[in-house]
């Protein structure tokens, strides 16, 4: 072979060399870049974020309604105790949040989120950096992730959120933690209704900056202040139908002195879509499974002597 061909041919295989070993510290280069930005973390303690919170009542006036109730959140300014800084809350229950007043401290810190109130020993509100099969003590009860995903906000934006649940009784429910923006049962329930007691509360709204990011997904309230009560129950005055329990898990009791009949049941979502269709011919009592239905349900029963309508939460 001629010296010159040989010297084409080397020169070449180190140009291929060079090329492939160019690429591949780019591919890497990019993988590193896009692991960078999948690891970015949301923080949760800054000021400029407001959280809309949600609280429906448990119990049933006379005149047939939930009561409800709104607040916001928000931080803003600092305060030094016991030389660690501390971002200070406010509360406003102001539909034009003007007039807020303080509802003390939180800070943040290596990913978990500290609340206090007064004196107040610190209580741990919100641990982010929580991976899956870890647990955590709440209020006193364990905790465990069951999983964590990667799933879309209201603005398009990509989340972590962590699925939550008692140790060895998962049975009860679940909690929802998002990064940066806490549990989507509201501000301070951070153990999903779980444990507290009164009526389940819900994270209406969470804005950053006036833009807003998250919007409720538990009942799919089209708002993020509560105006008025909002009517759960329509019964006219002849119907002696029960429906229970409320809130319910995985059933609804629907329960009459006398047999039913000429009636249907239609239960709706809170938006008016029909989810279920049923006649009712001679029925006094059955159950009806809501697992799948959703967080809140409207129970219409209508016929020649029934007119009723209720709303049922589904934990």
């Amino acid at each position: 072979m001629p010296l010159y061909h040989a010297i084409k041919i080397y020169i070449m295989k180190k140009v291929n060399l060079f090329i492939i070993i160019v690429l591949v510290l780019v591919q890497n280069s990019c993988a590193k870049e896009n692991e960078a930005k999948d690891e970015v973390y949301n923080l949760f303690v800054q000021e400029g974020r407001i959280w809309a919170n949600g609280l429906l009542g448990h119990d049933f006036t006379t005149h047939g309604v939930y009561p409800v109730k709104s607040d916001f959140i928000k931080f803003q300014g600092d305060t030094i105790i016991e030389e660690i800084s501390w971002k200070k809350i406010y509360k406003s229950t102001d539909k034009n949040q003007i007039n807020w007043e303080a509802w003390g401290f939180i800070r943040e810190d290596n990913k978990k989120v500290y609340y206090k109130w007064g004196d107040e020993e610190q209580r741990l509100l919100y641990d982010f950096g929580l991976e899956s099969g870890e647990q955590i003590e709440l209020l006193s009860t364990n905790f465990i992730v069951d999983s964590i995903k990667n799933d879309i906000l209201y603005n398009g934006e990509n989340r972590k959120h962590i699925y939550l649940s008692i140790n060895n009784n998962p049975e009860i429910g679940k909690i929802i933690w998002i990064e940066g923006i806490g549990s989507i049962s509201g501000f301070f329930e951070n153990t999903g209704n779980l444990l507290t007691g009164g009526g389940p509360s819900v994270l209406l709204c969470f804005e950053v900056n006036n833009e807003l990011i998250y919007k409720d997904t538990i009942y799919g309230f089209n708002t993020c202040f509560f105006d008025e009560e909002i009517t759960l129950i329509k019964q006219s005055e002849k119907s002696t139908i029960k429906i229970y329990p409320n809130p319910a898990s995985n059933f609804v009791q629907i329960e009459s002195n006398e047999s039913i009949s000429d009636a249907i049941l239609k239960i709706y979502s809170v938006e008016g879509k029909l989810l279920m269709h049923k006649d009712l011919k001679g029925e006094k009592n059955f159950m009806v499974n809501v697992l799948d239905l959703g967080r809140l349900l409207v129970f219409k029963i209508v016929g020649h002597s029934i007119n009723m309508e209720q709303m049922i939460i589904v934990n």
